[in-house]
């Protein structure tokens, strides 16, 4: 095991005292070594994005995420295809543990220009409708396409893209979905009210508590789900304060899920809707609200970028 170290250190030019793992983070030395490489590689982005003014790029996260040494996570069942026992997936932020305690995850601790760098592309080009979007953790995903699912402890709204070399892969969503129907009949009788969305060409903002799927890829798919813990409000006062050093922008213990994006309506009821030709006018205020928003990425604006630098 030491000359294992020595040689993973000379092999990624890391310090040897560096490559040592930390009781209880559930890494091993080889994932130390690539999520060090990911440390380094975000404090060099970080660094040339405040000097050169420049906004955090897609090739950017792709770096970081592609040195990022993934878990193989076997509790995400929910996402898990047949036969599949574990999924390349990381939750950095906040997260409640099994115990029940909130708090932020030890690699957020571990790796906070990592939570950064992922942060800032965000909040680089948020939109002007969206510029209220807030979020407590993110959700690092490599290399697996999700079978559909809700997000059980999802406060709802959630930002997601993709990042990477790859083909296919596209979000499905099932906007009307209010959790009221089961899986395998949503699929098999709703998928012509599935919104296919392109997420290696956009950014897009959806109800994480209705169900969603990715289609099949090749290549390789890295993708980030901004969301926010639906115990968010019980959040620690030092986990909201090292949140917001990282550029998080963390929710307020009432934020209203459906500042952005309207509550779902049901699957019986979508049709009645659909026919509403001014929603307004029936007395509900979040009629006005879409269902979900998206954003193609060439049409994301430096606008946030600027004003952030001037604040």
């Amino acid at each position: 095991m030491q000359w294992f170290r020595k040689e993973l250190a000379k092999k990624y030019g890391l310090d040897l005292n560096d490559l040592v793992v930390q009781k209880g983070s559930n890494e091993t030395i080889l994932m130390r070594a690539h999520r060090l490489v990911s440390l380094r590689e975000s404090k060099r982005i970080l660094a040339d994005c405040n000097k050169s003014k420049r906004m955090v790029s897609d090739e950017d996260v792709a770096r970081v995420l592609g040195n990022w040494g993934f878990a193989r996570n076997v509790n995400r069942v929910n996402v898990m295809q047949s036969g599949v026992k574990w999924v390349w997936s990381d939750t950095m932020g906040l997260l409640r543990d099994r115990c029940g305690d909130i708090h932020c995850t030890q690699s957020t601790h571990g790796y906070p220009q990592v939570v950064e760098v992922l942060s800032r592309w965000l909040t680089d080009r948020l939109p002007n409708e969206a510029q209220n979007f807030k979020w407590t953790s993110l959700n690092l995903n490599k290399n697996y396409a999700a079978k559909i699912h809700r997000d059980g402890n999802n406060f709802g709204p959630s930002m997601i893209a993709a990042f990477g070399d790859f083909q296919g892969g596209k979000l499905n969503y099932y906007p009307h979905d209010d959790g009221k129907i089961e899986l395998k009949e949503l699929e098999s009788k709703g998928t012509d009210r599935a919104c296919k969305l392109d997420l290696k060409s956009g950014l897009a903002l959806f109800n994480g508590n209705s169900a969603h799927s990715v289609d099949d890829f090749e290549g390789n798919r890295f993708s980030i789900v901004y969301f926010t813990l639906g115990c968010h409000s019980q959040m620690k006062k030092a986990d909201r304060d090292k949140l917001q050093l990282m550029g998080v922008a963390v929710p307020t213990a009432d934020e209203d899920p459906f500042k952005l994006i309207r509550a779902p309506y049901g699957v019986k009821a979508c049709k009645k809707y659909q026919g509403v030709a001014t929603p307004a006018r029936q007395g509900r205020a979040d009629r006005v609200l879409p269902a979900w928003r998206y954003w193609p990425k060439v049409s994301l604006a430096s606008g946030s970028l600027r004003k952030r630098r001037r604040g």
